[in-house]
Parts: C-alpha cells; structure tokens; sequence
C-alpha cells in the first residue's frame, strides 16, 4: 500500500467526519441563512458518497459562503484528502487549525498534516491522463504537446494543472483545465459539438418561399437556397402561390452536406385570365371556343398551362398570342388590332346578262361602310406622313446649326447643337415606322374606298319606283367589255 492510499481513508469513515463536525456547529443557528447552508452540505454529503469529489466540493464551498465556520474548511479538506489531492488538502488542514486553533481533533488535523507532508516529498512527478470523447478519432494536446487521437489511455503527464485541447475536423475546438495527480490516473470525456455545414433546399416547382422554424422563424430566401445547420432535428415550412404549404422535418448528421427535396401540390389546376382591347366588341376565342366580347367585366377560368387566345372584329387584323397561365394565379393581356381587310361575302358566278339586283339595301350599307373606312384610312395615312415628315426634316442635317471639331486630329467632322446623336436615330427611326404605317393606310383606305365604290354602283338606290333606274351587269359586249349598263325608256 502505497503513502497516498495510506493518507486516503475510505470513504464511509470520512462521512461520519462529516456529519459530526457539522451537526456540533449547526446547531448553535437556526436562521434562514444556515438552512441553506446545511441544504448543501447535505447535497455534498450526497456527492461524497457516490464518489462524486468534484460535485461534492461546489456544494461544500457554497455552504461555506452562507456559513464560514472552520467546520466547514474540516470538511473541505477531507473531500480533497479522499480526492488524491494531496495539494489542497494539506492547504485546507492548515487554514483548519489556524481557523481554531484549539479545536478538539487539533493533534488528528496535525498527524493528517504530518503523513500529507510525507506523502507530496514521496509521491511520483508525473501521473496519467485518459481522453474519451463522442465522436472518437479527436486529436488531443496537452500543455500544446500532442499525446494522441481519442480514445487515450495512460499517456504520461507532467503533475499539477494540464491543459487539454481535443480538435475533430467539422467539430468545435474543446478545452478544458485538468489537475493531474501524482501516479494517479485522471479522466476527460468530452461529447464534440459539430460545426454548422450545408444544407440545400430544392423546391418542384422552383421559387417557393423557404422559413427555418427556429426561434424567431429565420426566412431561407425562394428555392433553391443554401444555408448551415448543426447536427440534429430541424423544420421548413415551404410555400408558394397557387400551391399547398408544407412542414418537413429532416434529421441532419454532423458535418454532413444535405440536399432537402420538397415536392408541393397545386392548390387547383384552373387559372383565371383577363383580356383586353383597343376594339369594343371584339370577339375573344381560347383555343379555338368564343368565350365572351370585349370588354370582359370579370376574369375568365381557363386551364391552367398554356392556351391560345385569339381576337377578332370586322375591319380588323385578327390578334393572336399563346399565353402560359399558373394555376390558382391570375394572368391578363392585352390584345392591340389593327385596321385591315374583312374578308367580302362570297360573289355569285357571273353569268352572262346577269343583273344586279337593284333594290339590295344590304349592299348599300356595306358600299357606305367601305366608303367610310377607305376615307379615315386614308386621312390616317395623311396625317402618319406629315408626322414622317416632320420627324425627318427635324433630323435632316441642313435644317440645323452645326459646327467643326476634331479638326486638329486630322478628321474634322460635323455636330448638331441643338439636338444630339442619339435623338436624331431616334427621329430617324420613327419617321421610318410612320412612313411604313402611312403606307399601310394608304392601301387599306384605297382599297376600301374602290370597294365602296364598286358596292354602290352593283346595288344602286331603288327605293322610288316611279323614277327609271339604270340596269347595271355583267356580260361579254362587242369588243371585249365586261360591265353593261342599260336604261330603260318611260
């Protein structure tokens, strides 16, 4: 048996020290304070006998704060004696008997002072230190001098305080202070905090808003987004528009790169659309079905997807796009006609002496109406060439103040002042666009305006019976003629 388990009694002997000294002191106070102080002494007693000598010593100097008796120092220096500590028990001996000086067991404390003495001069300059930590494989320092990777058993140390420092790639550094005893072996277990690593949030379909539930909620960003997290169990909450939200729980695994699939369910599959015009009246087809006239008081519900939209009116180009619809979300449009062509009504064969009928008011009404459209396309495409012009003669380098710069690098060239280069494309560029609009003005209301004419002359007025109308038709005449027209005599 070796000096220092002869200083160490066993651990029953020391309890029963314990509790005597304390109960001669205790019961000399009976305040609050001392109640407390005794709650934990019982708590260090508790710790003393389980072999808990650190959990033993807070609780004992806690009493000792609320209670500063040399009882409580007695104690102390018993839980370091049973410790191995031989250091701080010898310290706190000493302040025992310096505390109370004729205290009963004064010549007990000296012979325990006497045989710790012996013990320190005798005892071995180095003890042993063991490292277990969760996960294992950690590198471990002591003192900055490297002992191994964990589990660690038995590595020598150097006796007093020893810092331990445990490093694990994707962990958090552990540090730790140790008091290394003599031939004694000395324990650290550790359980490594993971670094946070990436997690990847993948959305079907993509741009779904992504929330972390933690606390506060912490907004991810739309999908797919990248973010850190520990080890352990964590929630999203998902969402989009027109989509069900969803709540996942996933479970992360130190220093794993996680990729999180969320697919989401559509609310509907129908969508709603808007249309609108610059032609009141208009008729609106989707895929190929008339579903309403311009303009729509309310939306119309389509399949969501996409869908061909088309509208119509007379005297109009027709207008025709394919639009992508999302379900549950609304989508409009904006349909712009242009003035163009309808086609005519079907023409009879001609027949030889075929005759007119004169008293169709119908023709009429389409002559009068063609006449009107050949008059205000022709107006517009007056009115887009005097625009043409002016946007052109604004733009013409004659009509404006220049002067020469660059002369002295040898390539002297012209600059308009009172407008600059890009406004002059500009001009340019939009007198060209006119130019072609007159155009197109100019062919709609000249063919509309011959058509009027033609109209009028097949389907003259006969609305007075009284007065002789001339018979207009169509049949071969001597000499290659095609139009005949005849008048009867009264």
């Amino acid at each position: 048996m070796t000096s220092t388990n002869r200083v160490a009694r066993n651990g029953t002997a020391a309890v029963v020290a314990l509790c005597f000294v304390f109960s001669s002191a205790s019961h000399a106070q009976s305040t609050d304070k001392l109640q407390r102080a005794r709650d934990h002494f019982d708590r260090g007693t508790a710790f003393f006998k389980q072999g808990k000598y650190e959990k033993a010593l807070e609780e004992l100097m806690q009493a000792y704060v609320l209670d500063p008796n040399p009882a409580l120092v007695y104690n102390i220096a018993r839980v370091h004696e049973e410790a191995s500590d031989l250091d701080n028990a010898l310290r706190f001996f000493s302040n025992y008997l310096t505390m109370a000086p004729r205290a009963k067991n004064r010549r007990q404390v000296r012979k325990r002072i006497k045989r710790l003495k012996k013990a320190i001069r005798r005892r071995p300059k180095r003890g042993f230190l063991n490292v277990s930590t969760d996960p294992p494989g950690a590198a471990v320092r002591v003192n900055g001098i490297m002992v191994g990777t964990t589990p660690v058993s038995n590595a020598p140390v150097k006796t007093g305080r020893a810092s331990v420092t445990i490093e694990l790639q994707g962990f958090q550094k552990y540090q730790t202070t140790v008091r290394v005893h003599g031939g004694v072996n000395s324990t650290v277990r550790a359980v490594l905090k993971d670094l946070p690593s990436a997690v990847l949030v993948y959305t079907q379909p993509a741009g779904a808003e992504v929330t972390l539930l933690t606390e506060p909620p912490l907004s991810l960003g739309p999908s797919p987004c990248l973010t850190e997290l520990p080890s352990g169990i964590h929630k999203l909450r998902v969402e989009h528009l027109g989509y069900e939200s969803k709540l996942i729980t996933f479970q992360k695994k130190a220093a794993e790169t996680l990729k999180v699939n969320v697919r989401l369910n559509a609310l509907n599959t129908r969508a709603t659309l808007m249309i609108e015009s610059n032609v009141a009246g208009a008729n609106i087809l989707v895929d190929g079905i008339v579903v309403g006239k311009t303009p729509l008081m309310v939306p119309i519900e389509v399949a969501a997807g996409t869908v061909d939209v088309e509208v119509q009116a007379p005297g109009y180009i027709a207008w025709i796009s394919r639009v992508e619809t999302i379900a549950g979300q609304p989508a409009r449009v904006s349909a712009f006609l242009q003035p163009g062509l309808s086609p005519l009504p079907a023409t009879p064969p001609l027949q030889t002496n075929m005759a007119v009928n004169q008293g169709s008011s119908s023709g009429r009404k389409a002559g009068w109406g063609m006449l009107s459209v050949g008059l205000i396309g022709l107006a517009a495409g007056g009115t887009l060439t005097l625009l043409a012009h002016l946007d052109a003669q604004t733009a013409d380098p004659n009509n404006g103040t220049f002067f020469e710069v660059g002369a002295s690098t040898g390539n002297p060239y012209l600059v308009r002042q009172d407008v600059s280069r890009q406004q002059v494309l500009e001009l340019k560029e939009r007198a060209e666009m006119l130019e072609l609009g007159s155009i197109i003005s100019y062919s709609v209301g000249g063919a509309s305006l011959l058509t009027g004419i033609i109209l009028l002359a097949v389907h003259p007025d006969t609305s007075s019976s009284d007065t002789a109308m001339p018979n207009v038709g169509f049949s071969p005449l001597n000499g290659g003629g095609f139009v005949r027209v005849s008048v009867p005599w009264q």
